[in-house]
C-alpha cells in the first residue's frame, strides 16, 4: 500500500496544542501524528498547485472548538474534540473517504470501546469551548516510515511535544520518555494516565474559561505491575 498525503490544520497555539496532544499521549502513547485537523484528502501526489489558492480562501480564519464527540461502529472508537466549521474551511473541504463535513481533532482512535466511553466520560465533565487558527494548510504523510521525522515532529506525538511546558503543566510529574518509541507512559497504570488527562483537561478549560477550578493532582506516578 501506498503513502496517502493529506492537507491539515496544526494548532499553532504552544500552551493548547502541548495541553490537547498531552492528553492524547496519555490517551494513547503510540499516536503517530500531532494533533490536526484534516481538510483535504487523501491524495498520491502533492497538490502544490492548488495550496497557494486553499490558503488564501482560509485566510484569517478561525475555528471554533465545541465539546467532545465521538465516532463509534463495530470497527470504530474515535473520541475527538468537535469542531465548528467556517465558512471558508467548507469551500476548502474534500475529504474523499468521508465526504460529510465533519471537522474534529482526534484525540482517541483505538480497539476498545470501553475505554473509549471512559475517556468520553472523564472530558464531558470540562465545556471546551474555543478558536484556533484554521487559515493554513500543511501536509500530513500516513503512514509514517520507520525512522523518519519530518519538520513537523512526526512520527511519534512525544517527538513533537514541549515536554518541559507539559511537565511544567503537571507539577513535574511528567514521567520520562525513554525514547521515540517507547515510553514509560506505557507502563502506567490506566487510571494514573486518567488522572493526567482530567488535570489536563482542567488546565485546557482553565485556559479558555476564567471560572473553572483546577482538578487536584493525583499520587506519585508509580508504574503498573
Amino acid at each position: 500500500m501506498g503513502r496517502k498525503l493529506f492537507y491539515v490544520i496544526y494548532i499553532k497555539d504552544n500552551t493548547l496544542k502541548t495541553i490537547i496532544d498531552g492528553i492524547r499521549l496519555f490517551a494513547d502513547p503510540t499516536q503517530k501524528h500531532k494533533a490536526h485537523l484534516t481538510v483535504r484528502g487523501p491524495y498520491t501526489k502533492f497538490q502544490r498547485q492548488f495550496v497557494e489558492d486553499w490558503n488564501k480562501d482560509l485566510a484569517n480564519g478561525k475555528m471554533e472548538i465545541s465539546g467532545i464527540g465521538t465516532f463509534f461502529s463495530e470497527y470504530q472508537n474515535t473520541v475527538y474534540l468537535n469542531c465548528i466549521g467556517t465558512t471558508t474551511l467548507r469551500s476548502v473541504w474534500n475529504k474523499k473517504d468521508y465526504p460529510d463535513f465533519n471537522p474534529h481533532i482526534t484525540l482517541y482512535n483505538g480497539e476498545s470501546k470501553d475505554y473509549a466511553n471512559e475517556l468520553v466520560n472523564i472530558l464531558e465533565a470540562f465545556d471546551f469551548r474555543f478558536q484556533i487558527d484554521a487559515d493554513e494548510l500543511q501536509i500530513l504523510k500516513s503512514p509514517v516510515m520507520k525512522g523518519e521525522y519530518s519538520i513537523y515532529g512526526e512520527p511519534f506525538v512525544a517527538s513533537c511535544l514541549d515536554t518541559d511546558l507539559l511537565d511544567e503543566m503537571l507539577d513535574g510529574d511528567m514521567p520520562p520518555l525513554k525514547n521515540e518509541e517507547s515510553y514509560s507512559i506505557n507502563k502506567m497504570s490506566k487510571d494514573l494516565r486518567f488522572d493526567f488527562i482530567k488535570r489536563l483537561g482542567a488546565l485546557l478549560d482553565e485556559n479558555t474559561s476564567s471560572n473553572v477550578k483546577r482538578i487536584p493532582k493525583p499520587q506519585s506516578p508509580v508504574v503498573a505491575e
